[in-house]
Order: C-alpha cells, then sequence, then structure tokens
C-alpha cells in the first residue's frame, strides 16, 4: 500500500528534523548516542529525499495545500542530494546499507529525471511532468492489457504477446487524447496517483538549469554528510575520485542489473 508505505518513511524522516535535545533523557545521558543520534539523523535525510520524490513535495501526504508542490528545479536538487547521499553512504557500507539493486533503481531513476528534463528542452516540450516520466504509462498500459477481455484479467504469456499490439494502439490514442481515457472513480480518487490539472509545481522547463541543480544538491548532501562526522575529507571531494567511479559505479564496477545486462554474482550482490 503507497499511503502506509509513505506515511511510515515519513515518520523514519523525522530523525531528520528532531534536535537530540527532544530525544528521552536516558538516550542522552549516554554520550555514546551522540553517534547514533548522527547516523539516524542522516538516515532521516536519506528517506527524507526518497519521500520527496514519490509525493512530489514536502508536506503532509493528504495534503490538499497546493503551495508546497515541488518545481522541477526543486526536483532535480532532491535527486541530486539523493544520488550524492545513496553514493557516499554506499561506499562505506555496500550493501549493509542498501540492497545493490535498490540502489540500482533510485540512482537509474534519478538520471531519468535529468535526461527527460534535458530532452523536453530538446524537443522543445516546455511542460515536464515528474509522475509521467514512466510508471504512470506502464501502469495505464497493463490496466489495458487486463481490460481488454472481460472477466479475463489474468493470462498466460502467449495471451500477453497475442494483446500487446492493440493495447499499444490504444494506449497511443489515449496519449494524444487523454481527456478520453477516463480512471475509474476508486483509482481517481487515490492519494498515491497525480495528474497535470492537479498539480501546482512549476512545470517548466525553461525555468531549469541541470547543471546548476546537480551542483546544488551535491552541496546539499556534503553539508549532511560532513555534519554527520563519519566522514573524512577526502570521501567527500567528489572531484578527487578515479575515472572508474561514479553513480552507478560507487565501487568501481556497476552493481545491480538492468535490462540487457549481464548479470554476474559479484561480493556487492550479497550481504556480508
Amino acid at each position: 500500500d503507497v499511503y502506509e508505505m509513505v506515511e511510515c518513511n515519513r515518520a523514519v524522516a523525522m530523525f531528520a528534523r528532531v534536535p537530540f535535545s527532544e530525544y528521552p533523557v536516558a538516550f542522552r545521558s549516554d554520550i555514546a548516542n551522540l553517534a547514533v543520534f548522527r547516523e539516524l539523523r542522516l538516515l532521516g535525510n536519506v528517506i527524507h529525499c526518497m519521500v520527496i520524490l514519490i509525493i512530489g513535495h514536502d508536506g503532509a501526504f493528504k495534503s490538499n495545500d497546493h503551495m508546497n508542490h515541488f518545481s522541477v528545479s526543486q526536483l532535480l536538487v532532491t535527486g541530486s542530494t539523493l544520488a550524492h547521499l545513496l553514493f557516499t553512504v554506499y561506499r562505506m557500507n555496500k550493501s549493509h546499507f542498501l540492497a545493490p539493486q535498490n540502489y540500482r533503481n533510485w540512482q537509474d531513476s534519478i538520471k531519468s529525471m535529468f535526461c527527460s528534463v534535458t530532452m523536453h528542452k530538446y524537443h522543445k516540450v516546455n511542460d515536464y511532468y515528474w509522475f509521467l516520466d514512466s510508471t504512470k504509462r506502464l501502469e495505464q498500459f497493463f490496466g489495458i492489457l487486463r481490460s481488454m477481455v472481460r472477466g479475463d484479467l489474468n493470462f498466460s504469456v502467449l495471451g500477453l504477446k497475442n494483446r500487446m499490439g492493440d493495447a499499444a494502439t490504444i494506449a497511443q490514442i489515449y496519449a494524444e487524447h487523454p481527456e478520453w481515457y477516463t480512471l475509474s472513480r476508486k483509482l481517481s480518487n487515490s492519494f498515491d496517483r497525480k495528474n497535470v490539472r492537479s498539480w501546482k509545481g512549476d512545470t517548466d522547463v525553461r525555468h531549469v538549469d541541470e547543471a546548476l541543480c546537480w551542483k546544488n544538491g551535491c552541496i546539499a548532501a556534503t553539508d549532511i554528510l560532513r555534519a554527520s562526522g563519519l566522514f573524512s575529507p577526502a570521501e567527500l571531494n567528489y572531484n578527487g575520485f578515479e575515472v572508474n567511479i561514479d553513480m552507478l559505479r560507487p565501487r568501481g564496477e556497476t552493481i545491480g542489473v538492468q535490462a540487457g545486462d549481464n548479470v554476474d554474482a559479484s561480493d556487492d550482490d550479497v550481504p556480508e
């Protein structure tokens, strides 16, 4: 359930905002817990960025206040912040911190957002809606597949093959005429679905500087990581790494898999 998942993550994200003075006296009385507090604060910042990229704003999940909807620039800065946080923590803790495939999925999603904004500019498409980047279209396509034959919601691989051609045509028609695609009443009221009419964040890519967003996210992540006291200056010098080190290769080799990759077992793929 998306709602329950986000509410759980928002609770964990509160660690980023609760000062040490508000922890129970018993916790504060042990000086060793100061290091625990810093780790919890770092975890809270990571989860906080994740929540923003899932729901698109910094308010309550059910919030009807459109003023807190993030602009494209704000979302890209948040994505860059999360990318740098994940990269740095994964380099230190590997899969003890995050499963390799989850790490890869987050980094790929963030990269896709930046690429999409750049492609929107190139093709002179002024508005970028982050929630239409991939999952909504895939979900819509799967819904078409399941509803093509009444009463036959489940099908074999052969059935999938037989339906995909017509489903792709239907999806293209809906893409050209979104007003023809009417969601069920239950789905249209679900909190985990966005639409272009209700979204009030600035979607104009002409206001976006991708390089500046990446830089500002890097600065924000560096401040968070430095405050944790867990990393040396060298570990936070992102310009000082070898050429084979990047967001998808935090330890020199690509982790996780994507369609088309050769899947090879490695030490990073299995928690120690």
